[in-house]
C-alpha cells in the first residue's frame, strides 16, 4: 500500500466516523431567563413577597380604620334589697308609688379621632419593614437565580468540550487507524500505533468526564426548575 492509498484510506475512515447527530438539525434549546423563571416559581419562598404585601396592606387599612367613628353601646342594670318609701296617705286613700327595686341603664356613645400625630410616622415605619422584609426574601431568592446561572453555564462549557474532544478523537482514530496500516505494511514501528491509542484512550476518558459533569448540571437544573432537561 503506497502513500496515496494510504491518505485515502484514512479520509474513508475520517467519513465514516462522523456523528450521525451531526446532520440532525439542532434542537431547541432553553434560555437562562426561561430557567430563572422557572426556578423562581418553583420555590416556595417567591410566594412570600404577595403574603408580605397582603399582610402590610391590611396593617395599613387598620391604620386608616382608626379614623373612623366607633360606637360604643353601655348598659348598666342594679338591683336593691330596699328602697325609701313614704309613709303617707293621700286624700282618697291614695298613697305615693313605691320605688322598683331594679333600675337599668343604657345609652349609647360616639367617638371619633380628629387628629392622630402619630400615624404618619407609623405609616412610614410600615412602609420601611415591607421594604426591608422584601429586599431580604429577593436576596435570598437570588441565590437561586445564582445556581440556575452556574449550572447553565457548566453545562455549556461541558457540551463546548465534548464536541472538541468528539473532533479529536475522530482525528486520532483517522490516524491511528493510518498507523496500524503502517505497521501492517512494515514502514512504521508498533510503538506508533500504541502512542496514537494511548492518545486516544486518555481522550475518551477526559469526554467521559465531561459528560458526567453535563449530566450533572442538567440534574441540578432539573432539580431546580422541576422539569426534566435533556439538552441546553
Amino acid at each position: 500500500m503506497n502513500a496515496r492509498q494510504l491518505a485515502l484510506a484514512a479520509l474513508a475512515l475520517s467519513v465514516r466516523i462522523v456523528p450521525a447527530h451531526a446532520q440532525d438539525p439542532a434542537p431547541d434549546t432553553l434560555r437562562l431567563g426561561a430557567l430563572h423563571a422557572s426556578a423562581i416559581l418553583r420555590d416556595p419562598r417567591a410566594r412570600e413577597l404577595e403574603l408580605l404585601a397582603a399582610q402590610s396592606r391590611l396593617r395599613q387599612r387598620n391604620l386608616d380604620a382608626e379614623l373612623r367613628p366607633t360606637l360604643l353601646v353601655e348598659s348598666q342594670a342594679q338591683y336593691q334589697s330596699d328602697v325609701a318609701r313614704i309613709p303617707l296617705v293621700l286624700p282618697g286613700g291614695l298613697m305615693p308609688p313605691v320605688p322598683a327595686h331594679d333600675t337599668y341603664d343604657a345609652r349609647i356613645v360616639a367617638q371619633q379621632k380628629l387628629f392622630d400625630p402619630s400615624r404618619a410616622p407609623r405609616r412610614a415605619v410600615e412602609n420601611a419593614q415591607l421594604a426591608e422584609s422584601q429586599s431580604r426574601l429577593r436576596v435570598a431568592l437570588f441565590g437561586v437565580r445564582q445556581n440556575v446561572s452556574d449550572a447553565f453555564f457548566a453545562s455549556l462549557r461541558a457540551q463546548a468540550q465534548i464536541a472538541e474532544l468528539e473532533t479529536t478523537i475522530a482525528d486520532l482514530e483517522a490516524q491511528g487507524a493510518v498507523a496500524a496500516a503502517r505497521v501492517r505494511e512494515g514502514t512504521a514501528l508498533a510503538g506508533e500505533e500504541m502512542a496514537f491509542r494511548a492518545e486516544l484512550l486518555r481522550r475518551r476518558q477526559t469526554a467521559a468526564e465531561w459528560n458526567a459533569t453535563r449530566r450533572a448540571s442538567l440534574e441540578i437544573l432539573a432539580d431546580f426548575t422541576g422539569r426534566p432537561i435533556d439538552s441546553i
